[in-house]
């Protein structure tokens, strides 16, 4: 009896063990499509190796690029790759090679999602050929969380990450936003896509800011300023003398300004967003007191109520945005007037239908095809920002001394929607893959009939011998751009107006689809460039969203919502020309949707910024973000 109990105490701790073991095996085994790094010095570069039918095996490098090792970073949890690496560089391959020729967009969420050979292609290929990747990491690009919807990943939903906004809006406080981010530690993963790390830092951001003014300056009041709408309404006076001076409360923020010539109750303005470098003025003069009056405002002649002629009225006794008609002088108290269409744009009309409370401008009309009684113009030179609250906030000439070209042929109107488009620029194909190219000009035809190259390429002797083997730097990089919005992105052209041009061979929808800009440390353009919308079409989609613009045979062109239009790094004219620019740091300044031809339901998020690190064989981009538009203004006297 002794015997047989110790015989089963003895058989059931060798199960037990037995069961642990397998256990374990089981908890511990890779997943289909698992990927890890081996032969590195540290964790986050190596050969790539992937898990299929129970083995490990290696990849190819054939083909092999800096998009494919960008995917397989963020698989492993890493920001962005670095370097691509071929020809073993950490170590010969396995004798299993599963995958070749691997061709990823750059946008995948695993490799084996990527068009390949297929698995087992690999027999080709020899020891010496594995493909690796350097990893980055940690990220410049800076994320912050939205309150944005999760998105389901395979079995798991996780939120995804958002871009800061770093918007200059106008006061003289600055806060800062803490960042929270997911550290990224190597590590092998199975096919379920993980949330791409973030840096953790303190990001300020400048939610309201009075610009540093170099101008020559005497004596300065400074009082208690306060703020209407985003602009500062300052009762400082600067008189002209000499000297240097910051006027007002500064930010590490810098900015460069345009003058504009409309006229601000007989001012003229200017206008800054920003950027690097500074502004110089002379006279500036801030308004020692409100000069505005009540203004009430309305849509009429529409077809419904979202629509119609741009109806203002000027009450001393109410800012309301109804009345009834009365009062007889000219932009005096009590008559409805209307606005003179010249200049009006979608930055205007953003502004009435968000007072009238009707979502965002979806047309802005400077015509008169709204019906209903003659009115007298009493407003002109009206200028927006985009994100006043009310046109009373917006700058105007004097009431009722309208300059209106055209007259009664030029009248402000707007349609207003709540469901539009709304593009953003995605910071991560920027910073993946950006390089240079040294391209001989028998390359360039098609770009030089699309104005794709910098001025000097003009000025060059076409009948030369030599001249088609004259070579342009060219800064080369992937442009993504994804509709967040509520309506789909589409050209504001007519399919049967859209241009034909022979030497590419495509149908151009939008001339200018997207516009390139580098800036120097004074914030001056030292080269440019400009891609038009040729193929706008669904590259890409969330889960959730199908893909439904198409542009081959002149299909329809556009990005749905949930989509992504890419633009990748080796078409024609996705580049700037940098032949004539010196290496050094610079400013790089992408705008999608340039000129806002398309309505959208905002417009800051349109514009990304880097700094860009350009040296004589290489380039890099750093600290990206997205920069909004908002402007600041200060009067200046003629």
């Amino acid at each position: 009896m002794m015997r047989t109990r110790e015989d089963l105490r003895r058989t059931l701790q060798t199960t037990c063990v037995l069961l642990l073991v397998c256990l374990h095996s089981v908890l511990t085994r890779p997943e289909e499509g698992e990927i890890r790094l081996v032969g590195g010095a540290s964790p986050i570069e190596g050969n790539i190796q992937i898990y299929h039918d129970h083995r490990w095996g290696s990849i190819c490098d054939d083909g092999w690029d800096l998009r494919d090792a960008t995917v397989v970073c963020r698989q492993l949890g890493f920001p962005r790759s670095d370097f691509a690496t071929t020809a073993s560089r950490f170590g010969l391959a396995l004798r299993q090679i599963w995958l070749a020729n691997v061709h990823c967009w750059g946008y995948e969420r695993n490799v084996t999602t990527c068009r390949s050979d297929g698995w087992g292609s690999g027999t080709e290929c020899d020891s010496n050929e594995a493909a690796g990747v350097i990893c980055k990491a940690s990220t410049v690009v800076r994320r912050v969380a939205r309150n944005r919807p999760a998105a389901l990943f395979g079995n798991r939903t996780v939120a995804p990450p958002a871009f800061i906004i770093s918007q200059m809006n106008m006061a003289a406080t600055t806060t800062t936003v803490p960042v929270q981010s997911v550290t990224g530690s190597p590590r092998v993963v199975p096919t379920v896509p993980r949330v791409i790390p973030t840096v953790s830092r303190v990001v300020p951001t400048v939610p309201r800011v009075v610009p540093t003014v170099e101008t020559t300056v005497r004596t300065t009041t400074p009082s208690a300023g306060r703020t209407v709408g985003n602009t500062t309404m300052m009762t400082t006076t600067v008189r002209r003398s000499s000297g240097t001076r910051s006027v007002g409360t500064t930010t590490a923020a810098t900015v460069t300004a345009t003058v504009l010539p409309t006229p601000v109750w007989n001012t003229d303005f200017i206008q800054a967003d920003e950027s690097a470098g500074t502004f110089h003025v002379d006279n500036i003069v801030y308004l020692e007191k409100d000069k505005r009056r009540p203004m009430q405002v309305r849509l009429a002649g529409g077809r419904n109520n979202r629509e119609g002629r741009v109806e203002v009225k000027f009450d001393d006794s109410s800012s309301a945005t109804s009345g009834s008609d009365n009062g007889s002088v000219p932009g005096g108290a009590g008559e409805w007037g209307v606005i003179c269409g010249n200049g009006w744009s979608l930055k205007e009309a953003d502004v009435v239908c968000r007072q009238l409370g009707l979502g965002q401008g979806a047309r802005a009309i400077q015509n008169v095809i709204f019906t209903g009684p003659q009115r007298a113009i009493i407003l002109s030179g009206v200028t927006c920002a985009g994100q006043e609250a009310s046109l009373m906030e917006c700058f105007h000439k004097q009431v009722g001394v309208a300059e209106c070209h055209g007259q009664r042929e030029s009248i402000a109107g707007v349609m207003c929607s709540t469901e539009l488009p709304d593009l953003v620029v995605d910071m991560e194909f920027l910073v993946s893959s950006v390089y240079l190219q040294d391209q001989p000009m028998f390359y360039l035809t098609c770009a030089m009939e699309e104005n794709c190259l910098s001025s000097s390429a003009y000025q060059l002797d076409q009948k030369a011998f030599k001249f088609p083997w004259i070579t342009r730097r060219l800064l080369r990089f992937t442009l993504a751009t994804k509709n967040i919005g509520k309506a789909d992105f589409v050209s504001f052209i007519p399919k049967h107006l859209w241009q034909w041009h022979a030497c590419h061979k495509h149908y151009h929808s939008m001339e200018v689809f997207a516009h390139f800009d580098i800036l120097d440390t004074a914030g001056k353009k030292v080269a440019e460039g400009h891609k038009a919308s040729f193929c706008l079409e669904d590259n890409a989609c969330d889960n959730d969203w199908q893909k439904k613009y198409n542009c081959a045979n002149f299909g329809d062109q556009g990005i749905s919502v949930g989509c992504f239009d890419i633009y990748k790094h080796d078409v024609d004219c996705q580049w700037i020309d940098l032949t004539d620019v010196k290496p050094g740091v610079y400013t790089f300044k992408v705008t999608v949707n340039p000129d806002t031809k398309v309505a959208e339901m905002r417009y800051d998020n349109n514009v990304a910024v880097c700094k860009l690190y350009y040296y004589d064989s290489t380039a890099y981009f750093d600290e990206c973000k997205l920069s909004g538009s908002s402007s600041i203004a200060v009067g200046l006297r003629g």
